[in-house]
């Protein structure tokens, strides 16, 4: 039996050797191993206006993908930084505006070499209208800001020291909500340094608009400002100077006040005997007769 068996085997095995290359197996192979060989180019984008980033990756799996996009990302504030679980919808972009969501490892397999991928961490990605151009961008750009603000809020994941009251964070959003140009420019010169835009922000809130906050302890002033650069020590001498002069100046105007006085206190009357209205003497009228 055994014997038959063999023989049956060594008859079949040129018809699959023949089927096998007839159907071009060592293309299958190829194909097959490419993209642990050589890897996968990935484009993914933060849905909806992150920036690109290029990633290779040698295996179908989402939560490798997950991981590779956050080493990519920068964390959200001193200590405290994204997870692959953060990453909650995945969708396949295919041109011009069609999305398909990536919910298994089968879905990424489809994604060719190069192709782009939207990722997003709070809102669902849509399926169709979505495209590489950014129209929207003051809208995109005052949603970040809202965002950001209300991380620093109450509810927010920030420090303790980092935290809004529940009436600053109303009052900023507010400001927000009112497109003011001020609290955006905050937003995007300070969005990576919260206690910088913390600081500013409140300090706009008192002086600008009359609203009275508590102002940022003094620790973080002086953290503010130890930041900040030095200026030149011929900046600093120049008040210094200038001050020394005033004062010299007053000086010498002093003593030339205490020099003019004892002068007209000394200074005698002077009378014209002429003009004098002093009636004559018995003397001189004697001489005139």
């Amino acid at each position: 039996m055994f014997f038959a068996a063999g023989a049956l085997m060594a008859k079949s095995l040129p018809v699959i050797e023949g089927s096998w290359r007839y159907m071009g197996g060592s293309s299958i192979v190829f194909h097959s191993m490419k993209t642990f060989i050589f890897g996968k180019l990935v484009r993914t984008i933060e849905y909806p206006d992150g920036e690109m980033v290029s990633i290779v990756i040698r295996t179908n799996n989402l939560n490798r993908l997950k991981n590779e996009i956050i080493k990519q990302q920068p964390a959200l504030f001193p200590g405290v930084e994204l997870d692959f679980s953060d990453v909650k919808y995945l969708s396949r972009w295919t041109p011009p505006h069609f999305t398909e969501p990536c919910v298994k490892n089968k879905d990424l397999k489809m994604v060719p070499d190069g192709g782009v991928i939207f990722w997003s961490r709070f809102d669902s990605i849509p399926k169709r209208g979505v495209t590489l151009d950014i129209k929207d961008k003051e809208n995109i750009k005052l949603d970040q800001a809202i965002q950001y603000v209300s991380k620093l809020g109450k509810g927010g994941v920030a420090e303790e020291s980092l935290k809004l009251t529940e009436q600053q964070e109303n009052a900023l959003i507010d400001l927000l909500l009112e497109k003011d140009e001020a609290i955006l420019a905050l937003h995007r010169n300070f969005n990576p340094y919260p206690n910088i835009f913390k600081y500013h922000a409140l300090r706009y809130l008192s002086h600008k608009k009359g609203l009275n906050f508590e102002q940022p302890s003094t620790k973080l002033k002086n953290d503010i400002e130890l930041s900040q650069p030095s200026p030149p020590p011929q900046q600093q001498q120049q008040p210094q100077q200038q001050q020394q002069q005033q004062q010299q100046q007053q000086q010498q105007q002093q003593q030339q006040q205490q020099s003019q006085q004892p002068q007209q206190q000394a200074k005698p009357i002077q009378t014209d005997s002429k003009t004098s209205t002093k009636p004559p003497s018995i003397t001189d009228i004697n001489a005139t007769i």
